[in-house]
């Protein structure tokens, strides 16, 4: 049986899966964490128990195509066992982008949103553009 971890659980004591993608973060690092975001956010994934053996590693064959036998070790150390949720981090991805140096309209291709959506996390970020919301077009 595969047990689900369920986010932010209200009154549960601290743990990895209370902030996934923190954790993510903190295991992974933020560039091989943004990889297995934009590869794998919105589902599930199991981490096996013991990824130091290669068997296990294999068996994982997936996740480590996307993060390397590296990254699925430090998953295991932190989420061994445990199928969790890889978040969509859409804000945190947003920014990302942007310091990447892509324009809005790239980055709300990339996130899968409209560019006002792109601005209003920007702003909200303390990173809008100067001057006003781009006007509507189209009514």
């Amino acid at each position: 049986m595969t047990t689900v971890v369920q986010p932010e659980a209200p009154d549960a004591q601290s743990r990895p899966t209370d902030n996934i993608l923190g954790s993510l973060i903190t295991a992974l690092g933020e560039d091989i964490a943004f990889k297995l975001i934009e590869a794998r956010g919105g589902v599930r994934v199991y981490i096996p128990q013991d990824a130091t053996h290669d068997h296990k590693i294999a068996a994982a064959h997936k996740l480590a195509d996307v993060i390397g036998k590296e990254g699925v070790v430090a998953l295991s150390k932190m989420f061994g066992g445990l199928t969790i949720p890889i978040p969509v981090a859409r804000l945190w991805r947003v920014r990302v982008y942007r310091d990447r140096g892509h324009s809005q309209p790239e980055i709300a291709r990339m996130v899968g949103c409209c560019e006002d959506t792109v601005w209003r996390s920007l702003r909200s970020m303390g990173m809008g553009m100067s001057g006003a919301v781009p006007k509507k077009v189209f009514a």
